[in-house]
């Protein structure tokens, strides 16, 4: 379903649409110069507009690709600006019945014993068409072996330590990949979806005649962003990216819970206490500790288009790369993103077999 695209900006004392939103970031954007590959503070820095147009710019950037703006590329936003008007990007939609639906749609035809669940890869050794994997499952060592390998890790994971926990060895390793993997970054996101007895954002004595509204600002707030759904629920997602969300990494489950109440408090100027009355239940995942993520989702620093591209390149017809991180179309950090890179690597395949 099309989720309303109204955009509330919560400022001290007034909470009121912010209309021009992402005309005011598209307005910005079109500046890029897509041949300076600078980081996208050093292009806000010369941008032609007002400081709290630029605030507005910088926010968006930051929260949507969960990045740093004096790391990210610019040159990488503005291929994201021209990949978005291809496919109507500005639209937001939600799946009615979550992800997995989406997931089972897509493995209905596969068989079933082909789908190993809960097993652990450790180790992948492979020469050219032979690979064999290492795994474990229920504490019991299997080895899996085929022609191929299609690696989907998430950018942490190709990115972690040695020593750290999660880590997959290669073998041999990954070394023609380690110059692209440095000018990939890691986002990180805290995401929390709250139930509360009823829809307090909606009462017209809180936001007057601005429902309904798709998405609510506070830069004042540790989740500066929360966003209704299109459906008649009783759901808030609260939405906290890049800086915003290294804020929260040290925070317990309950310190999550209260920030997140409190950031509703001060968005939409009401008692905290009023909204702790309200709320019934939280659902969130620590992406960033979790040792099989490591983090939200890729986006580009300098150079990172075309660290990407390099990224994606097959090894030797045996490995073959996919996932988000690998995309240099203007996709990354997306599900469709993920979703073409998995259709390349298919052909990739096809044509060497």
């Amino acid at each position: 379903m099309e989720m309303a695209d109204r955009l509330l900006l919560s400022r001290p004392g007034t909470l009121k649409p912010l209309d021009d939103f992402f005309e005011i970031v598209t307005r910005i954007d079109k500046q890029i110069d897509p041949q300076a590959d600078v980081t996208y503070e050093q292009f806000l820095g010369l941008a032609r507009a007002s400081a709290f147009q630029k605030l507005i710019a910088r926010s968006y950037v930051e929260g949507l690709n969960a990045a740093h703006a004096d790391i990210i590329s610019a040159s990488a936003i503005a291929l994201a600006h021209r990949a978005a008007e291809k496919i109507e990007g500005e639209k937001q939609f939600r799946i009615v019945s979550g992800y997995g639906a989406f997931i089972n749609e897509l493995a209905k035809d596969v068989p079933p014993d082909c789908i190993r669940l809960e097993h652990v890869v450790r180790a992948v050794r492979w020469t050219r068409r032979k690979v064999e994997l290492s795994c474990f499952c229920g504490g019991v060592e299997k080895r899996l072996r085929s022609a191929f390998a299609v690696v989907t890790l998430p950018l942490g994971l190709l990115r972690c330590a040695t020593d750290e926990r999660g880590r997959i060895v290669f073998d041999p390793s990954l070394t023609m990949k380690t110059t692209s993997l440095a000018r990939l970054e890691v986002g990180q996101v805290v995401k929390v979806i709250m139930r509360f007895r009823e829809r307090f954002w909606e009462d017209a004595r809180i936001v007057g005649d601005c429902a309904p509204f798709g998405f609510t600002l506070c830069f004042e707030a540790l989740f500066p962003t929360w966003w209704t759904t299109p459906m008649t629920t009783n759901f808030l997602t609260g939405w906290a990216g890049g800086p915003a969300a290294e804020k929260l990494h040290a925070f317990s489950p309950d310190e999550v819970r209260i920030a997140a109440i409190n950031s509703l408090s001060t968005t939409f100027h009401i008692p905290s206490a009023r909204i702790e009355a309200l709320f019934e239940d939280i659902y969130f995942h620590d992406w960033s500790s979790d040792p099989f993520a490591r983090g939200a989702y890729s986006y580009p620093a300098i150079g990172g288009i075309e660290a990407a591209r390099t990224l994606a390149e097959p090894i030797e017809e045996t490995l073959f790369f996919a996932g988000e991180a690998t995309d240099f179309r203007g996709y990354s950090g997306t599900v469709h993103g993920a979703l073409e890179s998995g259709f390349r690597v298919a052909r990739e395949i096809i044509a060497v077999n």
